[in-house]
């Protein structure tokens, strides 16, 4: 059995439809000079892998150049293994997803909550809440509602990062975690939003309208608070914006709280 020992390589996941990559698979690599060698492996219509394998020397990438043939045998017997594994994943993400919106849904939220364990992550809590949407349904319809959501949702997605999420928290109500950040650019996300959401014109018929949000933002101290410690202070937050004329943003307080 011929045999060949690989020690440093990335695997990367590619999304043909999201003609996006991710890392599934990196090793240790302290070589600053090396040759590269990539090999793609169609797994399906939607999905490819990449084999990404650093060679320290030119002698060393011919070597694993002739050895191609056992690379790609290897994932050919592995690729059933793979696709499965794909489904799997894939099958998982969209049951954290909300259909509509495509955001994470509170079940996502949940599951987070339960298996988070970068305790020292900071983090700072967005509450959105869309004014006054029950009339936009009232006097335009549902499927208008529906695209009232779809557009802030484009904006949320457009408006965090990578390492961020977003979740639809119930009907027209929306929770963002922003990790690593400090109050000061929290807010200024948030402004961002809420700027960008209220420049929004929407047309029914004949008629045009705009939409402004309220937004209540609480900073997770690690100290002191839970998620959902965090979560509560962002809905006090988002309550006081709603009862002090909307249309704004409101930082919580801890006399908030207590009143």
């Amino acid at each position: 059995m011929n045999y060949l020992d690989i020690k440093y390589f990335t695997i990367l996941e590619m999304d043909n439809l999201k003609n996006s990559e991710k890392i599934i698979y990196k090793s240790d690599f302290k070589y600053e000079n090396f040759e590269l060698l990539s090999l793609t492996f169609n797994i399906d219509d939607n999905y490819s892998l990449i084999l990404q394998i650093k060679c320290k020397s030119q002698k060393e990438l011919d070597i694993t150049r002739e050895k191609i043939g056992i690379i790609r045998n290897y994932f050919d017997i592995a690729k059933p293994v793979i696709e499965s594994k794909i489904l799997m994943s894939v099958l998982k993400e969209n049951s954290h997803k909300d259909e509509l919106t495509e955001l994470y849904n509170r079940r996502y939220l949940d599951e987070f909550v339960e298996s988070y364990e970068n305790k020292n992550k900071l983090f700072s809590i967005l509450m959105l809440d869309i004014d006054f949407f029950k009339r936009v349904n009232d006097e335009y319809g549902h499927d208008m509602g529906d695209t009232v959501l779809k557009e802030i949702s484009k904006i949320i997605k457009k408006s965090i990062r990578n390492e961020d999420f977003a979740i639809r928290f119930g009907g027209e109500e929306f929770l963002i975690f922003l990790f690593n950040i400090d109050p000061l650019n929290a807010i200024k996300k948030a402004n961002n939003i809420k700027d960008e959401f209220s420049k929004k014109i929407f047309t029914y018929e004949n008629e045009s309208f705009t939409k402004t949000l309220s937004i209540g933002i609480a900073h997770h101290v690690i100290e002191k608070n839970t998620i959902w410690q965090t979560i509560k202070y962002a809905d006090i937050a988002l309550y006081k914006a709603k009862n002090s004329g909307r249309d704004k943003i409101v930082e919580f307080t801890d006399d908030m709280y207590k009143s």
